[in-house]
């Protein structure tokens, strides 16, 4: 019975209204329940460069940029479960299938909720904002310069890694972090909300010979008017919402890897501070984001890891900001964009520094349930980039996103 109940829920996904975000919910029993959804993004790049090989003739590349499948449970109305699947590429070119999130929830009082498990450490707005509703098509490069992803940038609208400065410092995870989260919102008034997260994490352990201390990540975000009351925000809510949030997140390490020069470890340092509007504006809406990034490494010059590969430290460690505003018409469904991203190092000349212009087009199938993107990324970096001799790569991306 169970069975053809989860199979009639499935089939059913295509019937459910265009707003929903949660998946095809099947009832247990009068508190346990089980939630199932999905998230696809495939696309189509084509770029003058090939940052994989560092050849200048360009190439096509069909991408499955997010392949999903989630379940959430209930146990009861303070206890939760979720577990995430994502097919990446694998050997010989067929999709490999791992976890990314297993983490479960437990209210320990009003407004307290610990997550524990493998999941997304809350070290910025873009990070803790659902890859479903992203408004420029992906994050900001610039955005992977946080521990979570290794300290590398990826351009090409957050597909390919950014080969200067890429200190590769992926934990046993990457992408997600195996810790614990307390997380809680509240509002003071009709018009005035907050959240905040504090955890620690696993985090990397690069440094030759001693152990890394523990990874901590905190949070806090204010609103005015309309909250953002979940642990993940939404890009843009298309002209659903009328909110303002400022918030900031610090993201901190000991210990991470070794200064070669020096032999000492080096702590890792990130600190965010952003800025989000959505308001309504004419015949549509406004969504508008900014966001200045800190990435502190102790000014080390190169990083000795633990299988004695050096990179060079000063090629990433520096500060980068990075705007983006689109305009929702919901009468044609359609949401033009446009973007823009900076990155100084303080290596000599500015190397691995660089600056990205963005513009795109979004059309709306069935709200953010189902969407076709197109968009140009102009991508300028301070020196050669790789082994090429070209600074600037152009790309082009089309793209289809289906989300339950």
């Amino acid at each position: 019975m169970l069975m053809r109940t989860v199979v009639n829920s499935i089939v059913l996904l295509a019937l459910v209204p265009a707003g929903a975000w949660a998946g095809a919910k099947i009832p247990i029993d009068d508190e346990a329940s089980i939630e199932i959804g999905y998230l696809l993004q495939t696309q189509y790049r084509y770029a003058n460069l090939n940052l994989d090989t560092g050849t200048e003739d360009g190439n096509h590349d069909f991408i499955l940029r997010r392949g999903r499948l989630r379940l959430a449970a209930t146990l009861t109305e303070d206890i939760g479960l979720f577990l995430q699947t994502e097919a990446t590429a694998g050997m010989n070119g067929g999709p490999t299938v791992r976890l990314i999130d297993a983490f479960g929830t437990l209210r320990l009082a009003e407004p307290a909720v610990l997550y524990a498990g493998e999941h997304m450490a809350p070290a910025g707005r873009e990070i803790t904002t659902n890859p479903a509703t992203l408004l420029a098509i992906d994050r900001p490069a610039i955005t992977n310069y946080n521990l979570t992803w290794g300290l590398g940038a990826r351009p090409q609208f957050n597909t390919t890694d950014y080969p200067d400065g890429d200190l590769d410092l992926e934990g046993r995870t990457n992408v997600r972090d195996i810790g614990a989260t307390l997380f809680g919102a509240l509002s003071t008034s009709e018009k005035l909300h907050f959240k905040y997260y504090a955890g620690f994490y696993e985090g990397v352990d690069e440094a030759p010979e001693d152990s890394a201390s523990p990874r901590f990540t905190a949070r806090i975000q204010a609103n005015l008017f309309d909250p953002e009351p979940d642990y993940y925000n939404l890009g843009t809510y298309l002209g659903e919402k009328r909110t303002v949030a400022l918030g900031t997140s610090v993201d901190l390490q000991n210990d991470i890897a070794r200064d070669e020069d020096t032999g000492r470890n080096v702590d890792y340092r990130w600190w965010e501070l952003d800025l989000f509007v959505e308001h309504a504006l004419g015949p549509g809406s406004v969504t508008m984001e900014w966001i200045y990034q800190l990435l502190e490494l102790d000014g080390a010059r190169a990083l000795l890891e633990a299988e004695n590969v050096t990179r060079d430290a000063r090629r990433t460690e520096g500060q980068g900001f990075a705007t983006q505003v689109g305009y929702y018409l919901e009468q044609y469904k359609l949401q033009p964009w446009a973007g823009y991203e900076l990155w100084d190092t303080r290596a000599p000349g500015d190397a691995g520094g660089f600056q990205a212009a963005r513009a795109g087009l979004n059309y709306y199938l069935r709200g953010q349930n189902a969407k076709l993107y197109a968009g140009y990324e102009h991508f300028r970096a301070e020196q050669s980039i790789g082994e090429s001799d070209e600074d600037t790569l152009h790309t082009v991306l089309l793209g289809l996103s289906l989300y339950y």
